[in-house]
Formats: C-alpha cells, sequence, structure tokens
C-alpha cells in the first residue's frame, strides 16, 4: 500500500468518526451532579458531558438518574426526561411494627413515588392501632424517596366523621397523628398525601 493510499485512508476514517461524533442522536445517559443553574452533568457510553441543560418538566433531578439525551449536530446537549422506574414508580413503605396493608381486594398497598414535577406521593390502605393525639411511625420510605422537605397531608379514615394527619420527615419517617384512637382494625388512607420533594 502506497503513503498516499494510507494518508487517503487515514483522512476518510478521520472524516467518518467526525461526522458520527457530531450527527444529531438520542442516547442513555446518567446523572452524577446537578447544578443549581438548571443543568446537569452525565456520563454516557462516550464518556462525560458537564452542564447539559434540562427540560422544565424534568423538574427534580436526582444523582443516579438514568435519564435520555438529544445530541444534535451542532454539539449540544439536551435532557428529555428520567427513564421511569416500575410500574408507575411506585415503590412500597417498609411497614413499622403493628401497621399493615389493610388488605382488601381493592385497596392498593401502601406505597410512595417521586412525579416528574418533583413531588413525593404517597398511596394504599394501611391498618393498626394509633391512641388519639399520639404521634406513631407507621412506615419508613424507599432511601430513593426521602425528600428534603417535610411533607404533610390529611386523610380519611375508618372513624366515622374524623380526619388524620400524616407526615413525611426528610428523614423519610411516616408518621399518623390520629384525632380519633384507631383499633387494629382501623384503617386510615394515604391518597392524598403529597409536597414537594425537594
Amino acid at each position: 500500500m502506497t503513503i498516499q493510499r494510507r494518508l487517503a485512508d487515514a483522512v476518510s476514517r478521520s472524516a467518518t468518526n467526525a461526522v458520527t461524533q457530531q450527527a444529531a442522536a438520542w442516547l442513555l445517559a446518567t446523572v452524577n451532579a446537578v447544578n443549581v443553574d438548571g443543568t446537569v452533568d452525565v456520563l454516557t457510553a462516550t464518556g462525560p458531558v458537564s452542564s447539559v441543560r434540562r427540560l422544565r418538566s424534568y423538574a427534580s433531578p436526582v444523582v443516579g438518574d438514568v435519564v435520555r439525551v438529544d445530541r444534535k449536530a451542532d454539539g449540544n446537549w439536551l435532557v428529555v426526561d428520567a427513564l421511569s422506574t416500575g410500574a408507575g414508580g411506585w415503590l412500597a413503605l417498609t411497614m413499622s411494627s403493628g401497621f399493615s396493608a389493610n388488605g382488601g381486594t381493592n385497596d392498593p398497598p401502601p406505597a410512595a413515588r417521586r412525579t416528574a414535577d418533583g413531588s413525593l406521593q404517597l398511596s394504599g390502605v394501611v391498618k393498626g392501632a394509633a391512641t388519639a393525639g399520639v404521634a406513631i411511625q407507621f412506615a419508613t420510605l424507599p432511601a430513593s424517596l426521602t425528600p428534603t422537605y417535610w411533607v404533610r397531608g390529611t386523610v380519611q379514615t375508618s372513624s366515622v366523621g374524623q380526619l388524620a394527619g400524616i407526615d413525611v420527615s426528610p428523614a423519610g419517617v411516616c408518621r399518623l397523628l390520629p384525632v380519633a384512637n384507631h383499633s387494629a382494625t382501623g384503617w386510615f388512607q394515604l391518597d392524598g398525601v403529597q409536597g414537594r420533594y425537594r
């Protein structure tokens, strides 16, 4: 092979690689830093990329999120959103001693999820004994859902005409604040408890 031929092949390979690297595409990446300016740093299969702008709909980025990233031919990058986890993203709560899922045929099990708009949501029906006016821990959030802020709400209970308070601490502790005594078979519904996650 002549020197000219080798040189031509090298130039061709270099041009092909440059076009491939600059071509518009989408790929998966992992968030490895969340910046205060609306950007995130991501790790892709081809290496790290810093300060990638994210869409407004991806409102609550977390380190470790697997995200879809768009790369344009002009070299610009954009994080579209995080991939969902599990069935609708619901993760089971770890129930405290004396508390359990209500177990009704159509009662959802106690669970939590983080929404795309940056909220923590609870769902499910829980049963267990509690004393009026005394806050009691009934569950713990999965570690991946621990919020930065307190999340609080009011829920329906099996005590006729009575509501109860629920709070979730930044440590992930879920507490019931009952207005009336609850028997061991008394229930309270978590749906509707929602608050800012970060």
